[in-house]
């Protein structure tokens, strides 16, 4: 018997030293390798957003998935389809950032991830959705 759930993440990540290393090539390859961990994880994208040193996705991940093994996954796999396809030695930062939201929330959310460039052009960020060095402990906890 399957188990029901509907959880949604926002997870982001960026370049090694934030430098600007993701342009439209690399983008691509970075998506392919994102939608092959996805079905082999059984994870739903919703949404992909890229800056030139930086990463958003919103996704869904079953309950059976640990959100960091997930994440290593797309970072290892992505790095390695990018180096593969020449050019510069491709690495990632060695954290990342994650939230959750409430389903209500996806439409937004999406939106937000899938305008990346506008929202930095207009410098209409959304903060929360923006950190790349969540801490260890949830906020308001030490």
């Amino acid at each position: 018997m399957a188990a029901y759930w509907r959880l949604f993440y926002h997870l982001v990540w960026g370049t090694k030293d934030r430098l600007e290393l993701i342009d439209h090539e690399r983008a691509e390859v970075m998506r392919n390798a994102f939608a092959a961990v996805s079905t082999d994880h059984g994870v739903f994208i919703h949404a992909i957003g890229w800056m030139p040193d930086h990463v958003h996705l919103a996704v869904s991940i079953p309950p059976k998935i640990a959100v960091a093994d997930y994440s290593q996954s797309l970072k290892g796999t992505s790095s390695f389809r990018i180096n593969q396809a020449g050019g510069n030695a491709f690495k990632w930062q060695p954290g990342y950032g994650v939230i959750t939201f409430n389903e209500r929330l996806l439409p937004t959310v999406s939106e937000y991830i899938e305008n990346q460039q506008e929202h930095h052009d207009r410098k209409s960020l959304i903060p929360a959705l923006e950190r790349l060095d969540q801490p260890d402990t949830p906020r308001g906890r030490s």
